[in-house]
């Protein structure tokens, strides 16, 4: 039998990404340090997430010489009941580079300028900016207190519940 709770969950989980326009990115510097930043974002039919940057930002340097990157999607805060349970959409992905060749690519910065406007015709102008697909492995969906749920591959829209001690 279905917990109703998990469906709702799994529900919420394909949309929640539609409720924010950027994601918070940790990349690692050549020295191992942490780096965090944000980009706008979209996302593809098998749930990669895109990001367009800037080679002059430490975010593209860091990407392009190691591509494990962590991402964050999180509930504003003004539209969160609770400060420590916003909700929250993080995943372990690995970066690949977008070729300007690549057929997906103009399908992907249509759905950048659909999504952000003509800036993005201003952006993709520019000689330094990339496009990332950010592929990911395993992750994490909170929707509160006591509602945290893990995400593993092969099976990205399936929440595994949490449990204290586990």
């Amino acid at each position: 039998m279905d917990d109703p709770r998990l469906t709702e969950a799994e529900r919420l989980l394909q949309a929640f990404p539609s409720t924010v326009e950027s994601l918070m990115l940790a990349t690692l510097t050549p020295d191992g340090l942490p780096h965090a930043s944000h980009a706008p974002f979209v996302r593809d039919d098998d749930g990669n997430f895109y990001v367009l940057v800037s080679g002059l930002s430490a975010h593209t340097g860091h990407l392009l010489a190691n591509p494990a990157v962590a991402i964050l999607l999180i509930e504003d805060e003004s539209q969160a009941r609770q400060v420590y349970a916003r909700k929250r959409l993080s995943f372990d992905c690995c970066a690949e580079t977008v070729a300007t060749d690549d057929p997906v690519r103009a399908p992907l910065l249509r759905r950048f300028r659909e999504r952000f406007g003509e800036i993005i015709d201003v952006l993709t102008g520019l000689p330094d900016f990339v496009l990332f697909r950010l592929v990911p492995q395993s992750g994490s969906f909170v929707l509160g207190f006591g509602q945290a749920y893990r995400i593993e591959a092969p099976d990205l829209e399936r929440l595994v519940p949490v449990r204290p001690g586990k």
